[in-house]
């Protein structure tokens, strides 16, 4: 199953400061079985864009 850890803390008490490595050990620690822990390095800037106008195309069929 993946749980995003911003949804897991939406429902468990889990501190700003815990990284997903800790929460990874953790449940590992009281038997649940782990598979893999995917991360999402983000290493430049993210771009955000906004439509701000369009024209719809005529229909060519």
């Amino acid at each position: 199953m993946r749980v995003p850890l911003s949804w897991l803390r939406e429902y468990v008490d889990v501190a700003e400061t815990v990284t997903p490595d800790d929460v990874f050990a953790a449940l590992v620690s009281v038997g649940f079985e782990e598979e893999e822990l995917h991360g999402f390095d983000i290493s430049g800037p993210v771009v955000v864009g906004q439509v701000l106008s369009f024209e719809e195309e005529p229909q060519s069929n």
